[in-house]
């Protein structure tokens, strides 16, 4: 089949399996891209019976048998599903699969499978319920041949005499009954057991070999017990072999009474004929599904006095709290020269909170609204001031966009953004990261929030992963997160519209210097460094994050996908034409003077209004933890400006700054150093203008233009070096769904201060020669 059949080929026959008919196109084409197509040989094992759950299959071409101790109970014909089970349940295979001819199958490994419902959880009521069908057909099925079952024992037995007929229901109690106890049932000589047990084997197929004795087939001992159970007559089955057990203790076989004893139930007397026999915990078996309740699941504890395991406690938590709560010693101590009481207990609770966001032992939204209740419990600051950031047009803009995004996100039109955009060749892991990259730097301008953009373009990240078959947390999809945010968010000082914080640092210019830095002479003067940070920080992404091996048949697979998507659907015209209508009232925000937090608004009532957003969206859908965390930060700046904190701080960093004024270029390196520092403490939106501010007088003795301290200030403490620092990083983790850890993350992190002191050095003789630096 050709490269234009075989994607709509492949499609057709996804969307035919009747296990996957409840999913939406995006959801089946988010399910296609971590799908395996595989090819089986015939007489192969797919899996066998009592493995573990590792993937599901869907049969394409070919047929398969299902068996069930070594028996063939069905076939399995093509768009069938099997080993579903025990994916979702955790339980071992209940039976085994063989290719009766070769075989093309869709395997969805548990890996990825659970990644997919982490990242979709309406995915699982859609596939719960089309299990529910399938498991209810499969027992309606399973009760027939139960009947069938039950009929073929009942004239296995009738054939037999009152003897054998007793003999085989008490072997049923055994999984591989003594030599001893059969022979006290035959009444014969221990020397003629062996032989007599062969001649019942050959005239009945109740009975088969089993070591040195002989056994009860597991599926017709299941029938028997139940049998026997129905007819009440178990107790006297058990009470024969206690008897017997009796008797085989009285002469001395310890083991053979032990094995009977377990068999009729009475565990206590088990343990106390072979007290030296280690006690287990029999746990159920997959082709026993009975064996929790039979007679010799009985011996249960590894000890009488054995315990349900306890959680064990995280003592590296437990030591960052402590370490957390020491701030908090210093607390009535007579405050710096300068510095108010309640303005140092503010800045010992900051410090506080800030070990707790470095060592993640609690949740960030956690943290967060302890740090508030701290503020206002000791009255450090009024409930108005210490909610403040939940009042502003930023809190509000980044909420409506979120609930957006979510809107964008559910209708897949981000996700078929992102296959067309990532499908074209040359396909290379590389190539798609600086897709992305650059994607992120085009969209920068259009949207002067940073957090917000990468709010919206975060979900599209983890979908293109999932497309390219990359795994979360691996190298692969960690590497496609970081590229987005070095596009999305680190390229926000290239242009004067790329971030709020950037307009509030060009207002703190002179009119003069505004005057020469508008949009395209930002632009011109930011663009050395920000050409050398993107460069640089592509090729760290390269050494750090390449995969070892590309994603598999990633073409294919995000071919298959848009040809599931098919022409674009309502929904997504609608989210479409809101999306584009909100970047063009914000790119036009300085004609209609209308904040992008009230557009934003207007966009979520107009989805909301077509029926593109609902109640349960925005409820399930928008990170409201994130939220809280945002609006906690925010408000930093309202307690600072109320308390004086900045003013303070200021005054302690002029002078080390004045110190490096002799060299633009050392000067222009300390500020960034600054700005990492003052980054650990304040956000990125207080820094910015708070170094912009104290620096600025001590740049013409430098000779350095103050466009570049308002640059510099604006990447430099933009720089994160642990998560808590960047409401934009934060937004992009949040967002993929936690597509990738901090710890993976940790090493790009680390190494983003030493990028902006490089690409600085790199820029400075460029902006000598733009007489930006004297």
């Amino acid at each position: 089949m050709n490269d234009i059949e075989e994607p709509g080929s492949a499609a057709r026959a996804l969307a035919a399996v009747p296990f996957l008919a409840a999913l939406t196109p995006v959801d089946l084409a988010k399910l296609a891209g971590v799908l395996e197509d595989r090819w089986i040989d015939a007489g192969t094992i797919v899996f066998e019976s009592g493995g573990a759950g590792d993937a599901l299959y869907i049969l394409r071409e070919g047929t398969a048998e299902r068996r069930v101790a070594g028996s063939a109970i069905g076939l399995i014909h093509p768009l069938a599903v099997f080993g579903e089970l025990a994916l979702l349940t955790d339980e071992p295979r209940s039976a085994s699969i063989v290719a009766g001819t070769p075989l093309r199958v869709w395997v969805l490994p548990r890996n990825r499978f659970d990644a997919l419902l982490r990242g979709e959880p309406e995915l699982m009521l859609h596939l719960s319920a089309a299990i529910g069908l399938e498991l209810a057909s499969t027992r309606r099925a399973l009760g027939a041949l139960q009947r069938e079952l039950e009929q073929w024992i009942t004239e296995r037995l009738t054939a037999l005499t009152p003897a054998e007929r007793d003999l085989v229901e008490t072997a049923a109690l055994f999984e591989c009954p003594p030599v001893a106890v059969l022979g006290r049932l035959l009444g014969a000589p221990s020397p003629e057991v062996p032989q007599r047990l062969r001649e019942l084997d050959r005239v009945t197929p109740l009975l088969h070999p089993c070591d040195s004795s002989h056994a009860v087939p597991t599926a017709i001992r299941h029938a028997l017990l139940r049998r026997l159970d129905a007819e009440h007559r178990r107790k006297a089955v058990a009470n024969r072999v206690r008897q017997i057990a009796e008797a085989l203790e009285r002469e001395g076989e310890k083991h053979d009474a032990a094995a009977a004893y377990r068999a009729a139930g009475a565990v206590a007397d088990a343990r106390r004929v072979l007290p030296e026999i280690s006690e287990r915990i029999y746990e159920r078996r997959a082709d026993d599904p009975e064996g929790a309740s039979s007679p010799e699941a009985g011996i249960v504890a590894e000890s009488a006095g054995s315990t349900s395991p306890q959680r064990k406690t995280n003592w590296k938590n437990v030591i960052a709290i402590a370490v957390a709560l020491t701030p908090f010693l210093f607390w009535t101590a007579e405050p710096p020269a300068g510095l108010s009481q309640p303005a140092w207990q503010a800045l010992l609770s900051i410090v506080s909170a800030a070990v707790l966001f470095a060592s993640e032992a609690l949740p960030e939204a956690v943290v967060a609204l302890a740090l508030l209740a701290v503020w206002v419990v000791t009255g450090i600051a009024a409930p108005r001031v210490a909610l403040d950031g939940f009042a502003t047009q930023a809190w509000v803009l980044v909420l409506a966009v979120l609930a957006v995004g979510v809107a964008v996100g559910n209708t897949g039109l981000l996700y078929r953004v992102g296959l067309v955009a990532l499908g074209r060749k040359p396909a290379s892991w590389f190539s798609r990261c600086m897709t992305l990259a650059l994607v992120g730097v085009a969209v920068t301008p259009t949207l002067p929030n940073a957090t917000s953009r990468m709010a919206l373009a975060a979900p599209m990240v983890r979908e293109v992963a999932e497309a390219l078959g990359y795994d979360p947390r691996s190298r692969g999809a960690t590497g496609l997160a970081l590229a987005a945010l070095i596009g999305f968010g680190q390229m926000a000082g290239l242009f004067l519209t790329g971030s709020s914080v950037g307009l509030l640092v060009y207002g703190l210019l002179p009119a003069e210097i505004r005057g020469d830095f508008r949009f395209v002479g930002w632009f011109v003067a930011a663009l050395p460094l920000h050409l050398v940070l993107f460069t640089a920080s592509l090729f760290a992404l390269a050494v750090l994050y390449r995969p070892a091996a590309g994603a598999a048949s990633a073409g294919d697979r995000l071919a298959l996908q848009r040809a599931i998507l098919g022409p674009m659907r309502r929904e997504e015209k609608i989210c479409l034409a809101v999306l584009l209508a909100m970047i063009a009232g914000f790119v036009s925000e300085p004609l209609h003077g209308v904040n992008g937090a009230w557009i934003g608004v207007a966009a979520l009532v107009a989805l909301a209004g077509t029926g593109a957003l609902d109640t349960t969206m925005l409820r399930t859908g928008v990170n409201w933890p994130f939220l809280v965390f945002f609006g906690v930060i925010t408000s930093l700046a309202t307690v600072f400006d109320t308390l004086d904190i900045d003013v303070w701080l200021a005054a302690r960093l002029t002078e080390p700054i004045r110190e490096f004024a002799a060299s633009g270029l050392v000067f222009c390196l300390a500020l960034a150093v600054a700005g990492f520092a003052l980054a650990f403490l304040v956000r990125w939106q207080a820094a910015a203008p708070l170094l912009t501010l104290v620096a600025l007088p001590a740049a013409g003795a430098a000779g350095v233009n103050p466009f570049l301290v308002a640059l510099i200030s604006l990447v430099s403490t933009q720089v994160w070096f642990l998560p808590y620092q960047s409401t934009v990083y934060l937004a992009l983790y949040h967002g993929s769904s936690e597509l990738y850890t901090h710890r993976d993350a940790r090493p790009l992190a680390w190494l983003s201060g030493a990028l902006v002191l490089l690409s600085i050095a790199a820029a400075y003789p460029v902006w000598r020669a733009m007489q930006l630096i004297g």
